[in-house]
């Protein structure tokens, strides 16, 4: 028989959703900084119960929250490698990257961030050192847009920007041999597309 599970309510869903942006964000700014990884975890855990409340398999989570938690050095030595300038085969973590890299046609995507953020009227500072349409600081505003209760400006501004590129970047990083923890974290990534393509279709029923 079925698990008849109980329906969350959209603004539950609002405050899971803004967990998981708000933790990718640490992730892929500072994964260094103590008790990320533990967020991460968090967020695995959030995404799969989201995931199964909206009729989405959520056992690629559960395989992930079976595993031991890694080795905070061990990570932030594999984002050095596969994402910092420096790095042979960088994989690229901003949007103007990826709009050249996939063609993705996306008109002055750093400029647009930032003209979504001072709509939004969040200042940007230069303290977390990486530019507006970094991956990191784009999950950080989806975050305070959350935080804001304006899950529409949210919803408008994931589809126009990382919607249009967070798969080809899960999938660059499947593909690099050296990857092991940010392969799950790729992983989290797909599930963050199916979630809220999901969401904009129950949007439309």
């Amino acid at each position: 028989m079925q698990e008849i599970r109980p329906m969350a309510t959209p603004r539950l869903e609002n405050y899971a959703r803004q967990s998981v942006f708000d933790a990718l964000a640490a992730l892929f700014i500072h994964p260094e900084t103590s008790g990320v990884i533990e967020r991460f975890q968090d967020a695995v855990k959030i995404a799969g119960a989201l995931a199964a409340e909206l009729g989405m398999d959520p056992a690629p989570m559960d395989r992930l929250l079976e595993k031991p938690m890694p080795d905070p050095h061990a990570v932030q030595a594999e984002y050095k490698r596969l994402f910092l300038d420096d790095a042979p085969n960088r994989i690229p973590l901003t949007e103007s990257e990826w709009n050249l890299k996939a063609q993705l046609g996306i008109q002055a995507p750093r400029a647009a961030c930032c003209i979504a953020y001072d709509e939004a009227e969040i200042a940007i500072t230069d303290e977390l050192g990486v530019p507006a349409d970094h991956l990191g600081m784009i999950f950080g505003f989806l975050t305070v847009l959350f935080l804001k209760e304006n899950a529409a400006a949210a919803e408008r501004f994931f589809d126009d920007h990382p919607a249009k590129w967070l798969a080809q970047l899960a999938a660059e990083i499947r593909r690099r041999p050296d990857a092991q923890f940010f392969v799950d974290a790729a992983e989290v990534l797909d599930t963050v597309l199916e979630i809220e393509a999901t969401l904009r279709e129950d949007q439309t029923l």
